[in-house]
């Protein structure tokens, strides 16, 4: 029943907000109990209350305890305001793993508080499943989007649908990147630098032969690379082609298969493009007989719970994940409302989270 990366929940929370507006759920009648819910959705009991807590909080629904659970949304009904219920959409490219969780737990936090629905899909990274995403967007009537680009590196064959966005007045901000296309309100962090204080953690601990893995068809991957060469141009560092392993989204699920490609023997230390590279790459160095750090030592991006649960745990730049989420739902909860947000762009600067997957080399400086 589930794609793969949906958050269910949330797609169940959407499916009955869905049928509850086409009228299959009608005004005061209950809709069916948390037993049968989890056996239509084949999900914990567990998942279907958190569903219902995000309707109820939407004020879709509303519990009456020993009675049931009632529809309290009624398309005839307006606000004070005279306006309708304020919905925003949120397309990611991924939704139920890695740092995804937290971005999105940020946006649902600050909604809440707004009291303004929340619609969500996924891209998986491809240009099909976006135009399918945004077309849906619309569809819905949402009032704003908050959109991580899909291979924001690349042009984007669904420039026309962002320009679609504009002329019809639906506000939307881009968080992680954002296409070179468009000029776009954004939130996100610093890459070019994180790439560079991650290389330059490692000149400083003695590393000179450098390997770097970067994921080239976003925009984070090639910001960071561009960190890598800056921290050697800086530190008058020089590196062979070697030293730059490069991978595309189609490639994410063969990775380890690229790993087969380097000769580790020829380097000291690996940047990864982030945590889900470095803690497939510390598990087959492991396999290979290399030895963190002592053999090699790794430095990666995001700092998320995986750079923490591989051994050793792996340093990492941080990310805001769910800080990043609640700025960026700040701004468009600002924006569906009519107000000005004053937001333009913001790029957090990260620090290294030292944990114990560094070692420290003699440095030329030093003496036997």
């Amino acid at each position: 029943m589930f794609e793969d990366g949906v958050v269910k929940y949330l797609y169940i929370a959407n499916e009955l907000k869905k049928k509850i507006k086409d009228g299959e759920y009608k005004y005061g009648e209950t809709i069916p109990s948390e037993n049968e819910l989890t056996q239509v959705y084949d999900v914990s009991r567990h998942t279907i209350r958190e569903a219902i807590s995000l309707l109820a909080t939407d004020k879709f629904v509303r519990k009456e305890k020993g009675s049931g659970t009632y529809v309290s949304f009624n398309e005839n009904d307006v606000e004070p305001s005279g306006r309708r219920p304020l919905n925003v959409g949120v397309i990611t490219t991924y939704m139920s793993d890695y740092i995804f969780p937290s971005i999105i737990r940020g946006i649902e936090r600050e909604l809440n508080k707004e009291n303004i629905g929340l619609l969500i899909s996924s891209t998986h990274n491809n240009y099909e499943d976006e135009e399918n995403a945004l077309k849906k967007m619309m569809n819905n009537n949402v009032d704003g989007l908050i959109i991580e680009p899909t291979k924001s590196s690349s042009f984007n064959p669904n420039i026309n649908l962002y320009l679609e966005l504009n002329a019809k007045g639906i506000p939307f901000i881009m968080i992680n990147s954002k296409y070179s296309e468009l000029e776009s309100i954004y939130v996100g962090v610093d890459d070019v630098n994180s790439g560079y204080i991650a290389t330059e953690y490692l000149i400083e601990h003695g590393h000179r032969n450098i390997l770097a893995i970067m994921k080239i068809d976003d925009k984070q991957g090639n910001d960071r690379l561009k960190g890598f060469v800056k921290a050697h141009a800086q530190h008058k560092l020089s590196f062979k082609n070697e030293s730059i392993l490069t991978y595309v989204t189609e490639e994410k699920g063969s990775i380890v298969e690229r790993f087969d490609e380097v000769n580790f023997d020829h380097f000291t230390a690996v940047l990864c493009y982030n945590d889900e590279v470095a803690s497939q790459l510390s598990i087959y160095l492991r396999e290979k007989n290399y030895n963190v750090p002592r053999d090699l030592s790794l430095v990666s991006h995001d700092n998320s719970i995986l750079s923490y649960h591989s051994v050793p745990p792996i340093t990492s730049v941080d990310h805001p994940k769910e800080e990043l989420g609640i700025q960026a739902a700040k701004w468009i909860a600002s924006a569906v409302k009519g107000e000005e947000p004053k937001l333009t762009q913001k790029l957090f600067e990260m620090n290294i989270v030292e944990k114990g997957s560094v070692k420290t080399l003699r440095t030329d400086n030093e003496t036997e």
